[in-house]
């Protein structure tokens, strides 16, 4: 009988292995040449799991949208432009470089320099991911990353001097469109962020028609830099616990027993409509 059970077991196991292999196989990286090849079409064709392995420094004319679907868009050390005034004559409202658009879809942007955009470096939108590893972003119009409602995970970033006013780094935003949406964005820091600003680094929209009222972070478990609360300020800290930027726009309400130098947990964003941002530190 144990024998028959342990054969049943093996069977099982193997059979649940082989499911996941063709998954696995599928994965491939797919080179894209300047020469030769327009990048949004490349991402476009691309399937789930896929890595697209810039061969040199693309301009583009249309927005990359990534939706239902992970993939890896790996730079090799090259940059990704915008065609300004092409990018801002296609009629679109998006017109962020790149977009992780909807839940489901994961953009895993690495060693790769984002710039020129009309609007944002790139962007999560409505419960899209982007993972920013070796990603250096700078002169882009109106900042440098979008979070509305979606999720941006910080491995190692670093921002130049985005917008056209003054430096935005990385908006927390809802959007108009997602008013009446039970949803929120969410900041994750696991590694570290650099920037050549003081100014904004991190912010929230200001603009009117924004609904944004809560937003969430998580300090992964090791990362080297840290979000903490400093007063009605977050700030980003470094290995030392050293202030490395803070807001500049504060909040109002604060519920936490946790400040600057400790690990924050818990607080309450209140400054514009009334509102909770929850902290998580797992480290």
């Amino acid at each position: 009988m144990r024998n028959t059970l342990k054969v049943a077991l093996f069977f099982a196991i193997l059979v649940a292995v082989l499911l996941l292999v063709p998954s696995i196989c599928n994965a491939a990286v797919v080179e894209a040449d300047p020469a030769t090849q327009d990048l949004v079409d490349v991402v476009n064709s691309a399937n789930d799991g896929d890595t697209v392995k810039l061969l040199g420094d693309f301009e583009i004319d249309e927005i990359i949208v990534v939706s239902g679907k992970t993939i890896t868009i790996d730079g090799d050390g090259n940059t990704i432009s915008g065609n300004v005034e092409a990018i801002s004559q296609n009629g679109q409202n998006n017109q962020s470089l790149i977009t992780a658009n909807l839940e489901g879809a994961t953009i895993y942007l690495q060693n790769v320099e984002l710039t020129s955009s009309p609007k944002y470096g790139v962007q999560a939108y409505f419960g899209g991911k982007v993972v920013l590893d070796g990603v250096n972003i700078h002169d882009c119009n109106y900042g440098g990353v979008l979070n509305n409602c979606g999720t941006v995970e910080i491995v190692d970033l670093y921002l130049g001097y985005n917008g056209e006013n003054g430096n935005n780094g990385i908006e927390m935003s809802k959007g108009q469109s997602l008013a009446d949406e039970q949803v929120q964005p969410t900041l994750v820091m696991n590694g570290t962020l650099e920037s050549n600003q003081t100014e904004n680094v991190i912010y929230i929209a200001e603009d009117a028609a924004d609904t944004i009222t809560s937003f969430t972070v998580e300090n992964a478990a090791g990362t080297t830099d840290k979000l903490l609360l400093d007063g009605n300020k977050v700030v980003v800290t470094d290995e030392n616990n050293s202030k490395k930027f803070e807001n500049e726009n504060g909040f109002v309400q604060c519920f936490c027993n946790f400040h600057w130098p400790f690990p924050l947990l818990y607080w309450r964003y209140n400054e514009k409509q009334g509102g909770d941002i929850f902290f998580d530190s797992r480290v």
